[in-house]
């Protein structure tokens, strides 16, 4: 027996159309990339938020480009068309992972294209320690492969080409399933529904490798299972090899396993952990973020240092101190949130704002002396930020100060 050349890996990876698929998956994937603004992007210049996006959009898009393509080979394959590879690799075995093969490395490669380039651009908008979204990579490539064999093992049975109408959406009809499943008493069962992480994460975290890797496991044992049963079922239906049954016990069980261990580790941030780079701080050490987060330092800076000069110009003590959610605060150090990715100065003045009106009002409103004053000095402070005015600010403040 030859063993079969490279040209002939990527014949029959075309006789598939994974070529074409994987052109339209770069086309597709760069375009969702690209149509996100950064105003309003929930992932962009946040490694780990481009991370979870992409692991979404490896199964609900990349997925069902990946289950067309296995479809139509295991269709191919269980009619006995298109056997380009019969001379060099006779066993059904060896003549579905050759074919596989070369359509995987289509589809893997157009799907770790899209990766780079989400990733590149997340980089030119302040995105840094890009190698730490590994895990969720590794998950998108392996959820994606999941619905390549699964489809296959489909194709394989049902044979008829009309059939790949029901399993293109099958990925994303299972991603809005899934969705529903979050929301219902059992949302640890999400990621056995579509195996991916669709969560917004403080910035105190980043991905965990462990849970994430076990997922990963989960996603490969499904393919595995797949895989042994359209071997199965091919060879029965072509009468060249005896089905043994017991071959697939093996990565069944493995799917139960790696399934109970996914169900039962589930928590809501059970596929983060805490940023364990530390935190950054300005040079005055008023303002820190936590070292993932770096590229939002300057906005917060410059929101603290507008903040604090309205503040001085009234002649009170402009002594607090900000941090980013999750790093510690006392009572002098306020935590500000901030979104995902994109970090709005405006809010962040505002949040600033209101811890000071809070610190000044709290004699009056413990006392109940003036219920008004909280908001009458927000509004003040406000203005006197934005419009470099203080002559409304400083009758209120000396209210307060009266309290």
């Amino acid at each position: 027996m030859t063993r079969p050349r490279v040209r002939e890996v990527l014949d029959a990876a075309a006789v598939s159309g994974a070529p074409a698929a994987a052109l339209l998956l770069t086309a597709s994937g760069a375009a969702l990339v690209f149509a996100e603004t950064p105003a309003t992007s929930r992932w962009l210049g946040a490694t780990p938020d481009t991370g979870l996006f992409l692991s979404v959009l490896s199964f609900a898009i990349g997925g069902c480009l990946f289950a067309v393509v296995g479809y139509l080979a295991g269709a191919r394959w269980s009619g006995d068309r298109g056997y380009t590879l019969r001379r060099s690799v006779p066993s059904p075995r060896r003549v579905v992972l050759v074919s596989a093969g070369g359509d995987l490395v289509w589809l893997t490669g157009a799907l770790l294209l899209v990766h780079l380039v989400a990733y590149g651009r997340s980089a030119t908008l302040g995105a840094s320690a890009l190698l730490s979204a590994w895990p969720l990579t590794l998950l998108g490539l392996a959820s994606a492969t999941s619905c390549y064999a699964v489809a296959a093992a489909v194709g394989t049975v049902l044979r008829t080409s009309f059939g790949v109408v029901l399993v293109a959406p099958a990925p994303y009809a299972a991603t809005l399933l899934a969705g529903e499943v979050a929301l219902s008493p059992r949302p640890e069962l999400q990621q056995l529904v579509a195996p991916f992480v669709d969560q917004t994460w403080f910035p105190n975290l980043v991905p965990a490798p462990r849970p994430l890797l076990v997922l990963t496991a989960y996603c490969l044992a499904v393919t595995a299972t797949a895989g042994v049963a359209l071997v199965l079922v091919l060879g029965a239906r072509l009468h060249v090899a005896r089905p043994r049954v017991r071959a697939i016990l093996l990565p069944a069980a493995a799917v139960v396993i790696s399934a109970g261990l996914v169900a039962s580790g589930w928590s809501p941030n059970g596929f983060a952990r805490t940023d364990p780079s530390g935190s950054v701080c300005s040079a005055d050490a008023r303002v820190c973020v936590w070292a993932g987060s770096r590229a939002t330092l300057p906005v917060m800076v410059a929101a603290e240092q507008r903040v604090r000069a309205a503040v001085e110009r009234t002649g009170a003590p402009a002594d607090l101190r900000f941090a980013q959610y999750g790093l510690t605060s006392d009572d002098t150090t306020v935590v500000v949130r901030t979104s995902p990715a994109h970090v709005d100065e405006t809010d962040l003045r505002s949040q600033m704002v209101a811890a000071y009106s809070e610190r000044w009002a709290a004699p009056c409103t413990a006392a109940t002396d003036d219920l008004t004053i909280l908001a009458d000095l927000h509004d003040a402070l406000l203005r006197a930020v934005e419009e470099d005015a203080s002559d409304e600010l400083e009758p209120i403040l000396r209210r307060a100060r009266a309290c």
